[in-house]
């Protein structure tokens, strides 16, 4: 799935490769440092407040500021296709 992030300034693409209602895994040529505070927009979805929490090489694994509720989770699952 794809989804914009928005460090600071202009905003850039990420592969999200896992995702759970507590966080995602993406993928990305840009540098996040850990412990930054990101917004994620995912498809459908107004942005969302997450952390970085590890990163290694191109990938990322973030937590969301606030979990998922299960029925925005499942949403997003099905309009992925996933």
């Amino acid at each position: 799935m794809q989804g914009r992030i928005r460090e600071r300034g202009t905003p850039f693409d990420l592969d999200i490769v896992d995702l759970s209602p507590t966080g995602f895994r993406g993928e990305t040529i840009y540098n996040l440092a850990i412990g930054s505070r990101i917004f994620i927009t995912l498809p459908g979805l107004s942005p969302l407040e997450a952390k970085v929490i590890w990163r290694d090489a191109a990938f990322v694994g973030c937590a969301f500021a606030n979990p998922l509720h299960p029925a925005v989770f499942d949403h997003i699952v099905a309009r992925s296709g996933a």
